[in-house]
């Protein structure tokens, strides 16, 4: 009695335990089961009731029928219909007059788009139970499939509220009609009225939080979405608004988690299918959004927005025909949606109508009240480097939409591009001032306290927003980069990571994180573990498929590597990371044939894919096919005349073939589309190997003076110098690094190179710091060992050499350093067995003359 009156009042979680209860202490079955199976489904718990029931026998044939008209309502939430249709057909025929298995057989027929036959279904039941909620509510239903008006839908529902005048249902979609008349004071009665007739009820919880949503409080939303997941955590509409909710605050990932689990459930799966392909695009997924297009590319009627996400999916592969194919049915189906329209622009763009695109988004942008277009019209603007432009096309964004908080964000990135550190932190402060939680700004400020040597201020950032929100897996994920970065043990690490596993187990990126930690720190066999144990959690995430692949490789396992790239492949039919990835693995194993044939399969699923082609490019040109290198970059160029990339290889090609002017030139026009430091470097590079010293010199400065906190290049800088034996160059550029990185590892050991061949005793300071940083790092340990011993301090210097040995088994200079310093302490005994070891190497140690002089010594 307590179960059905906790039912009845919408307490579902409560009623749901006093109903087990008496089912266990054996009270009649025919009476609980029926009702703990209503309860189960309510609180999202269909599948787990379904197979409860299975092959359950009641005593009574009325009791039985109603049974299995529930089990029929589980398996149609389940989105299964004709499982749903026998078990109500069977329910029916033990009790013909059983108004639940006849209203399920009412909703499969709407369900199937048989709207009249639906009608006269529903009315004969209705004639015989004219009070029959669930029928008055699914009359109300079929009035809004059939366009009904709001005053026609708000009269079905008060009539469901006559008959039963506290049924959260009818009280539920009056709020959401009122909404739709944008009367929210009304809509926050009715969703009050529910709160106090049902407060421990997961739809109250749903509405509160729907209505949140509606009001724009994204923050409070998500909170409110989060508590709505811990009662119904499988409830279908729930998953879906909650990752509604996150798309629209930009915590893709999360929407993601949320989205694939609403997918599989009954009535939302559509929309969540189209809102997860979205999702998928956004974090530049284009294969998995195709993936989860492809039942709704294949059901009857089709929508515009399934067709043009699907076209902008076959964009970003590259497949420019099929997309235009798609982008055409979709403009058919409805010419004056805005996204369609949008997306239809962008293919311009990527045609290489550069100007008619961006003046249709422009178009676009100046008709439509919304965004989308001007968020399209800035992507693009900033991929033309036209800054200045987006800037403008944002401020018309703030016009039309004040106070959203990604807007400065985006304008603070834009700036940051232009190297206006101090402005992108004004712009990212304003975001945090609208929004102090809006998880983008701060990772935009904490991105700028790293740029600034100032990573525990960047720590303090996520402490404080995680102390606020009390749960962000953005932050949290942000928070665990930062110290893996900064070089935080192993061991504390792992335990973060554990405890992020426990606390998100829907979400996969823990999980990944920990794969990750895992392959860094060369714990291959512990990444492979890690990664079987995502695969069984997530066993459609492909990504743990790829890092199994790599942990795999790491330990040497070859052949299983390949195994599980070729299950890749079967996951992802069109993908091509799946033969990029056996391209990298037979590479190893020397099978040049086999690494051709992959990236050209690769290739051939997407003509355009650049990781396949630049590594393409570089096998052709090491195997001396410098035309097809050549052909392949001219490919690349023509597909992306507006990109570094094509031109950054051509450059790599003509440094190979011994044309370093050339070289400069092409690394020149890589620059001048966007290229990296890493182009710079090579530009530096050539220009240095062609005698060119005056344009070298100019280059240098324009370089460093535009960028004023590169440490990349000035590292690189730095590096030849040390070459040239400048030690007093090389120590200034260090030191320039480290105003800007101040925990940069490499440039801490670099300069105490440098301190020490110029005699300075801080050079054990500096190196100091360095081990107190990276204590297990072989170059840093061999760097020490070897200031301590110019000092005199044999003994230290051996422990230290031992260390770095220790560290890096293969690198036979720590061993001949390891032997000098034992010859130098006296320990000849010792210095001869290292010598010998290094002996057995022959020509494999280069180092022969110090060998020599070393054993000369013994």
């Amino acid at each position: 009695m307590l179960g059905n009156s906790l039912l009845f009042l919408g307490d579902v979680p409560g009623a749901r335990i006093e109903l087990k209860r008496a089912s266990e202490l054996g009270y009649n079955r025919d009476l609980v089961l029926p009702r703990l199976g209503t309860a189960m489904i309510l609180t999202g718990d269909a599948a787990r009731f379904i197979a409860d029931a299975d092959g359950v026998s009641l005593s009574s044939k009325e009791a039985q029928a109603e049974l299995l008209a529930v089990v029929a309502s589980a398996y149609g939430m389940r989105g299964k219909p004709q499982e749903s249709e026998a078990s109500a057909a069977e329910a029916l025929r033990l009790d013909a007059s059983n108004a639940t298995a006849r209203l399920v057989m009412t909703r499969l027929k709407l369900d199937e788009g048989q709207f009249e036959a639906a009608r006269t279904s529903l009315d004969s039941l209705l004639k015989s139970r004219p009070l029959f909620v669930p029928a008055l509510l699914l009359n109300a239903e079929l009035l809004g499939t059939q366009n009904a008006s709001a005053d026609d839908l708000l009269a079905a529902f008060a009539a469901v509220l006559k008959a039963e005048n506290r049924n959260i249902e009818a009280l539920g979609a009056t709020a959401q009609l009122m909404v739709a008349k944008k009367d929210m004071a009304a809509a926050k009665r009715f969703v009050k009225t529910m709160a106090e007739a049902h407060p421990r009820h997961p739809l109250t919880a749903y509405h509160r939080t729907l209505l949140t949503f509606q009001e724009g409080a994204l923050d409070e939303a998500m909170q409110q979405s989060q508590e709505l997941l811990k009662v119904a955590p499988e409830h279908g509409a729930s998953l879906y608004l909650a990752g509604a909710i996150a798309f629209q605050r930009g915590s893709f990932l999360q929407a993601a988690g949320h989205l694939s689990k609403a997918s599989g459930k009954g009535n939302v799966s559509g929309p969540a299918r189209q809102m997860l392909a979205r999702t998928y695009l956004r974090l530049g997924d284009s294969g998995r959004a195709l993936i989860v297009l492809r039942p709704l590319l294949e059901a009857k009627p089709v929508l515009a927005q399934t067709l043009s996400s699907a076209a902008e999916a076959h964009l970003m592969q590259g497949d420019t025909q099929q997309a235009n194919a798609l982008f055409e049915q979709a403009m058919r189906l409805d010419p004056k949606d805005v996204h369609v329209r949008t997306v239809s622009a962008w293919a311009q763009l990527q045609s290489g109508d550069t100007q008619a695109g961006l003046q249709s988004l422009q178009r676009i942008a100046a008709s439509d009240s919304g965004v989308t277009a001007d968020l399209a019209l800035v992507s693009a603007q900033v991929s033309k480097g036209q800054l200045d432009a987006a800037l403008q096309t944002l401020e018309g964004v703030e016009r039309k939409q004040p106070n959203l908080p990604f807007v400065p964000t985006l304008r603070g990135r834009i700036e940051l591009q232009r190297g206006q550190i101090d402005k992108a932190r004004q712009f990212f402060s304003a975001a945090q001032a609208i929004d102090p939680h809006f998880v983008p700004a701060v990772h935009s400020l904490a991105t700028l306290d790293v740029l600034t040597g100032k990573r525990e201020d960047a720590e303090a950032r996520y402490v404080k927003l995680l102390e606020a929100k009390r749960s962000s897996i953005e932050a949290e994920m942000a928070l665990l980069g930062l110290k893996a970065e900064g070089g935080a043990p192993l061991a504390d690490l792992e335990k973060l990571v554990a405890d992020m596993v426990s606390r998100f187990p829907t979400d996969p990126q823990p999980r990944l994180a920990q794969i990750r930690i895992r392959l860094d720190a060369g714990q291959g066999k512990a990444a492979i573990a890690a990664a079987q144990e995502g695969m069984a959690a997530f066993p459609q995430e492909v990504a743990f498929l790829d890092y199994l692949a790599l942990a795999q490789l790491k330990v040497g396992e070859v052949s299983l590597a390949l195994q599980t790239a070729t299950k890749m492949a079967a996951l992802q039919p069109g993908s091509p990371v799946p033969f990029l990835r056996m391209a990298e693995m037979t590479r190893t194993q020397q099978d040049l044939p086999a690494t051709f044939a992959h990236l050209q399969r690769a290739i051939s699923l997407r003509k355009d894919y650049l990781p396949a082609q630049s590594l393409m490019v570089g096998l052709l040109a090491g195997s001396k096919r410098i035309p097809e290198a050549r052909a392949l970059t001219v490919t690349i160029q023509k597909q992306r005349p507006t990109e570094p990339e094509g031109f950054m290889l051509q450059g790599d090609i003509d440094m190979l073939v011994g044309n370093p002017l050339a070289a400069s030139q092409s690394y020149r026009n890589s620059i001048e589309r966007g290229g990296s430091t890493q182009v710079a470097v090579k530009l530096y590079g050539a220009l240095h190997a062609a005698g060119a010293i005056e344009e070298r010199k100019a280059f240098e400065a324009k370089w460093l003076q535009a960028r004023p906190r590169d440490s990349m290049f000035r590292m690189r800088l730095s590096d030849d110098a040390m070459k040239a034996s400048e030690w007093a160059r090389s120590e200034a550029l260090l030191g320039e690094v480290l105003r800007l990185e101040p925990k940069h590892v490499i440039a801490l050991n670099n300069l105490a190179w440098t301190q020490l061949e110029q005699g300075k005793p801080e050079a054990r300071a500096t190196i100091e710091r360095a081990i107190a940083l990276a204590p297990s790092v072989a170059p840093v340990l061999d760097t020490y060992g070897r200031v301590l011993a110019k000092a005199g301090d044999m003994e230290k210097a051996i422990e230290v050499q031992r260390k770095a040995l220790a560290s890096a088994p293969s690198m036979h200079v720590h061993r001949l350093r390891l032997a000098q310093y034992l010859a130098k302490a006296g320990k000849k005994d010792e210095a001869r067995a290292e010598v010998k070891l290094l002996e057995g190497l022959g020509s494999k140690f280069p180092e022969q003359d110090a060998l020599g002089e070393l054993k000369s010594q013994l």
